[in-house]
């Protein structure tokens, strides 16, 4: 079994893409190596991290990057290996073209360079074989169904003293339609049917699709608050367990989401969290 994880963190992006919009924000990168230090926790040493600080352009958080990886993993897992994802950074939306939305958004992630949309990740998992389980954490804004999947419509109303994870939806469609180029593949994926994939994805959300993920403490809201839950417990319990936790913890706040689908994905939302090694448990305690 081999295992493989990829951790993207934006504090910025282009404002020359996004239309002087530069997307400040504090704590992304902060997720992003708390993210791999879990990983490396878990027994996974092939590892992959994308910073908006980082001045080379092979280690960024730009969209050929990310697609570059994703389509490289998607060629060489087999049954049995663990793919892990995390994401922290602006969230958006956009028009959903190919008509697979209930609520007619696609959900976004803001890279560097344009917004990845949710159709793209989900062409990417299509690829992978059977048998491979992927896990996905997104620490940002409309990021209940990112992976691909129906979130909720209802949002929780936040007090303007936080600091919120969302990119602006003009400056999000104005940025899309002044670079329509750009996204002129990302937009005629085809429509999205989750029974076609053979992996099993698990999606662990910072917040509904329709509401706003926070940062403050030096991380994301949600990602501050798994943190909390791997320090204090040396068996953290399932994915689904974990999930409850978190959800316990900041859901007057934001309401995390966990989403799966996939030939095996109810199976994975019953195993202990970041257990990659059968012989072995996780613990992230510091000893």
């Amino acid at each position: 079994m081999r295992a493989y994880s990829l951790h993207i963190g934006v504090n910025n992006v282009n404002p020359v893409h996004y239309n002087g919009w530069d997307g400040i924000l504090a704590c992304c990168e902060n997720d992003a190596k708390f993210y791999s230090e879990v990983a490396g926790k878990a027994g996974i040493t092939e590892q992959t991290l994308l910073l908006s600080s980082d001045a080379d352009e092979y280690k960024r958080p730009l969209t050929a990057n990310v697609n570059a990886y994703l389509k490289k993993q998607s060629e060489t897992l087999k049954n049995g290996d663990f793919l892990f994802i995390s994401y922290s950074g602006h969230g958006g939306q956009v028009k959903d073209i190919n008509h697979d939305e209930d609520d007619f958004q696609d959900e976004t992630w803001c890279l560097w360079d344009r917004q990845l949309i949710d159709d793209e990740l989900w062409d990417h998992f299509s690829r992978f074989e059977a048998g491979v389980k992927i896990l996905m954490v997104s620490d940002s804004c409309h990021s209940g169904s990112m992976s691909r999947g129906a979130g909720e419509e209802t949002a929780t109303v936040l007090p303007k003293r936080y600091v919120t994870r969302e990119a602006p939806r003009d400056i999000g469609l104005e940025a899309y339609h002044n670079n329509k180029q750009d996204y002129a593949d990302a937009v005629r994926m085809p429509l999205v049917i989750k029974d076609d994939i053979a992996a099993s994805v698990l999606l662990l959300g910072a917040c509904q699709d329709a509401e706003k993920a926070v940062e403050q403490d030096g991380f994301g809201l949600m990602t501050g608050a798994l943190r909390k839950v791997l320090l204090e417990n040396e068996r953290p319990g399932t994915y689904k367990q974990v999930h409850s936790r978190i959800f316990d913890l900041i859901s007057a706040i934001q309401r995390p989401n966990l989403f799966a689908y996939g030939r095996e994905s109810a199976l994975f939302r019953e195993e202990e969290m970041f257990k990659i090694d059968p012989k072995k448990y996780f613990s992230f305690i510091r000893k």
